[in-house]
């Protein structure tokens, strides 16, 4: 197992702290893209104000910030694995850390989808194709 991997099992085995993935971010600055270490970072930031978004202005900065590494070819750095389907098909999986978001949507009055906004915690992390 290569050091990379070793930091991103270290992410899945401690996945309700933000410090393995800190410490990914650190390895990813010294030893491989700077670049990566940012969106990892940034990702840990936006983790830890998606529930108060309102009281963090400079999320939006953040955000363009992340589109801008993406958009230059930057690949995020978040634990992965792949599953064998049949027929040989191969299923890209990455690795979602449980936490805390706002969901739901504030849509005007009598709209059919209309579901108020509120906090929900997910206690565990999971893998998502």
């Amino acid at each position: 197992m290569s050091d990379l991997e070793s930091l991103l099992a270290g992410v899945v085995a401690d996945a309700a702290s933000d410090v393995p993935w800190l410490v990914l971010a650190d390895w990813l600055e010294e030893f491989e893209d700077p670049r990566r270490a940012e969106l990892v970072r940034l990702h840990v930031q936006l983790r830890q104000t998606c529930t108060e978004p309102e009281k963090h202005p400079e999320r939006k900065a953040w955000h363009r910030r992340i589109v801008e590494l993406l958009d230059a070819g930057v690949k995020p750095c978040v634990p992965e694995r792949t599953l064998m389907l049949p027929r040989d098909v191969e299923m890209k999986m990455a690795f979602i850390p449980p936490g805390s978001l706002r969901m739901g949507s504030n849509s005007p009055e009598g709209s059919p989808r209309k579901k108020p906004v509120h906090r929900v915690t997910l206690t565990q992390g999971f893998w998502l194709g």
